[in-house]
Parts: structure tokens; C-alpha cells; sequence
């Protein structure tokens, strides 16, 4: 009895195929990525779903064009790419609700592009990339409980369109391990993408030169790792700020970065596990135990802060861990100050336009703050 067309019919059940290559039909769509070649481009003719082992394409390069059809699985990634390169097009990748894997799986030497793609995971995540790299155009991922994407192990993942709606944006881990945010948005909850402080997690990548990154309840992006954040476009807010960070370099050459909180400001405490956060467009907590020694670039963007500080930095043990904070550009406009850093803070801003005084101390040598205007 097929119900593929929204009505049911009977029909012979050797006549029901899900896939083919060319004129060629196959009865599984796991029959016709076995039998697919180089170049080839698998279309998918009905929804299906693979329960408990997935679509693995391995050894080859391939479309699979979904045909508007929708892929589901329960109990294990609906769709794995490993030592392999395909492009998916034109459909659903779904985990079914309860299943704490992800719908995408990246593997070692796997490469993949989505185009016109819904992705939804209900568990850990929408896409893992795992070593391999990703590349995200016109491809809206939905992951309820966990991380839109998350980039472990060396691997590297491009956001070029569409959205990433999650509870936790991207999370990015590891020594090589690289994301970059060309175009498209992030709405999260809590982080929209997030490294982590532990040792082994450093030596990370992120730039970000456009599209959208937001926050409903936190930051838009959380830095504890030793790793490089650069920002030279798009737009990053948060009602809790734009930039957290507690390790590693940041770079701005471009972009917006808001804290949009429309609250009272709160001075936080340094945090041992997390980071405390009230509105201000960067904040960086310098805390014994991470790795710390930050340096700090600023030559261009605009920074803001509806209720705190264009920058504000607190400290867990009464010292900046701030290496140098060079500024040279930019535009700094915040509620309460430009700039406040814990003592010890190396500083040198030669440049910019503050909507407060930057106090002497932090201003370059042979350069003053002139509020004439």
C-alpha cells in the first residue's frame, strides 16, 4: 500500500523504487549510493527513512539531489560523509525526535556542500563536522536541544547563507579547527557559536566578514579558547553583549558588535566556569586557570552598548591578563564608558571616535583624548 502521494494505492511492491542514477532505478536509496560513480548525481524519488544505520557515502565524489523529499533516521545520523566529497541538494535531513545523535555526520577526509537543504536534529546536533569540512549555502539548520554545528578534531565549516536556529548557535573545538561566517544568520538562545576553555580545545579559527550572529539571552560569541576570533564584517549582538572573551587574540576591522540589553547595568565577577555578562559589546574576563595572555586589535567597526561599556573587562584575581589592547579606529558608543580595564591592562588606543573620555592612561604615547567635538 503506497502513501507516497498523499493517497493510497496498491500497487505490485516490487514497483516501489527510492532512488536513481540517470535511467537507472534502485529499490533503496543505500543500493543506489553503492552503485553510484564519480559524478554521478542520485536523485531521491520518495521519502525515506534509514533507521539505525543511515546513508553513508564513502570513496566517492556525488549529488544526491533530494527532490524535495525528505531523508529522516532514528538512532544514528541520517546522512555520514567520510573520505568522501558530495553535494546535497533540494530536500529534509531529519534525527527523529529522542535521538541524541546528529542529522548530519562530516567524517575524516569527508567533504560537503548543502544547497536549498532543511537539516533538523532533535539530540546533539544539527551537523557534526568531524575532521572533514562543510560548506553551508541556502541551507536552514534547526537543532532544538543542542549546537546548530559543531566543528571538532581539525575540521572546518562555512556559513554562506540560510540560518542556524538553535539553542546553542556553533560550537568549535580543537587544534586546526576553523568556522567561518561569510553570510547568512545565527539566532541562539545562549551562545551563538562558542569554543571551550580546556587546553585541548585550543588553537581554533573563526572569522567572521558578514551575515548575522544574535543572542536572546546571552552573547553572541563566547571566546574562552586559545585561538583566533577575527571579525572584519557583518553584524554580531546579543542582549547580554556581542563578544566574550577570556583567551586567545581578537582582531576587528569591520563589522557591528552590540550589547542590546535594555536593563540595568551589572558589574560582573569574574566566572570560573562560564562567563558573566550585562550588555557590553566586548567583555573580557580575565581569570587565573584559562589561558589568558590576550591580545586585543581594534582598527575599524563599531562597537555598542545600550545599558554598559563599549569594552569592560573584570578580573578573577585583581590583574588584567590583557598581553596589549591596541585600538586605532573604529567607533565606540556605550551607555555608561568607551573603555574600563582591571589594573595592569597594557593599552594603547591612538585612534577612534568615543562617545566618553579615554582615560589618559590608556591613550597611546603622544596622543590625548580630545572631547572638542
Amino acid at each position: 500500500c503506497d502513501g507516497e502521494n498523499g493517497s493510497y494505492d496498491i500497487v505490485r511492491a516490487d514497483s516501489i523504487v527510492e532512488a536513481q542514477i540517470g535511467d537507472t532505478t534502485y529499490k533503496t536509496l543505500a543500493e543506489a549510493i553503492a552503485a553510484a560513480k564519480d559524478g554521478d548525481t542520485v536523485v531521491l524519488l520518495r521519502s525515506v527513512s534509514v533507521d539505525g544505520e543511515g546513508v553513508v557515502v564513502s570513496g566517492k565524489a556525488i549529488t544526491l539531489d533530494l527532490g524535495g523529499k525528505k531523508l529522516t533516521a532514528s538512532g544514528c545520523s541520517a546522512l555520514t560523509v567520510t573520505g568522501a566529497s558530495a553535494t546535497v541538494r533540494g530536500g529534509t535531513i531529519e534525527v527523529s525526535a529522542g535521538s541524541d545523535t546528529y542529522a548530519v555526520t562530516v567524517g575524516a577526509s569527508g567533504s560537503l556542500s548543502t544547497e536549498s537543504v532543511t537539516i533538523i536534529g532533535h539530540g546533539a546536533s544539527g551537523v557534526l563536522v568531524n575532521g572533514g569540512s562543510y560548506v553551508k549555502r541556502l541551507t536552514n539548520i534547526q537543532a532544538t536541544d543542542g549546537f546548530g554545528i559543531r566543528v571538532v578534531n581539525g575540521g572546518s565549516a562555512s556559513h554562506e547563507g540560510g540560518m542556524v536556529v538553535a539553542n546553542y548557535g556553533v560550537f568549535i573545538a580543537g587544534s586546526g579547527s576553523t568556522f567561518n561566517m561569510n553570510g547568512g544568520d545565527i539566532s541562539a538562545a545562549g551562545f551563538g557559536i562558542t569554543g571551550n576553555g580546556l587546553a585541548a580545545n585550543g588553537g581554533t579559527t573563526i572569522n567572521i566578514s558578514g551575515g548575522s550572529v544574535s543572542s536572546t539571552d546571552s552573547i553572541a560569541v563566547y571566546h574562552p579558547q586559545a585561538g583566533t576570533l577575527t571579525v572584519s564584517g557583518g553584524s554580531l549582538s546579543g542582549t547580554c553583549g556581542g563578544i566574550g572573551i577570556k583567551s586567545g587574540t581578537l582582531t576587528v576591522t569591520g563589522g557591528t558588535i552590540a550589547g542590546t540589553s535594555g536593563g540595568a547595568y551589572v558589574d560582573g565577577e569574574s566566572n570560573g566556569n562560564g562567563i558573566n555578562v550585562s550588555g557590553s559589546a566586548i567583555h573580557v574576563d580575565s581569570r587565573a586557570g584559562y589561558a589568558g595572555g590576550m591580545n586585543i586589535s581594534i582598527s575599524g567597526g563599531t562597537l555598542s552598548s545600550n545599558n554598559g561599556y563599549a569594552i569592560d573587562e573584570v578580573s578573577g584575581g585583581g590583574s588584567s591578563q590583557i598581553s596589549s589592547l591596541s585600538v586605532t579606529g573604529g567607533s565606540f558608543r556605550a551607555a555608561l564608558g568607551s573603555i574600563r580595564l582591571a589594573p595592569g591592562a597594557n593599552a594603547s588606543v591612538s585612534g577612534g571616535s568615543f562617545s566618553h573620555e579615554v582615560p589618559a592612561e590608556y591613550c597611546a604615547t603622544g596622543f590625548v583624548c580630545d572631547g572638542e567635538n
